[in-house]
């Protein structure tokens, strides 16, 4: 991941929002602070710390129960940072 290659910050406050719809909420926090990290990092154009945040978000939301919320936020991942 790059500089240019960054995420868009509006694509990250839409994965935001998709993982704090997810449940058991506890987990849902620990992506959700990954993928926070991930926006401070893609702000200051820190790609491989942004890159580091996202791919702890992606192991934590792969940990947690199958559910139509849970696969959403895993496929806006996946479309934000394909890993």
């Amino acid at each position: 991941m790059t500089e240019a290659t960054l995420p868009g910050i509006e694509e990250l406050d839409a994965l935001l929002a998709a993982v704090d719809r997810c449940e058991p909420a506890d987990q849902a926090e620990f992506a959700h602070e990954h993928i926070q990290d991930a926006r401070i990092y893609a702000l200051g154009a820190m790609p491989r710390e942004c890159e580091w945040s996202l791919e702890l978000a992606q192991r934590t939301l792969a940990g947690m129960p199958a559910s139509q919320e849970s696969k959403r936020a895993r496929e806006m991942l996946a479309e934000v940072f394909p890993g």
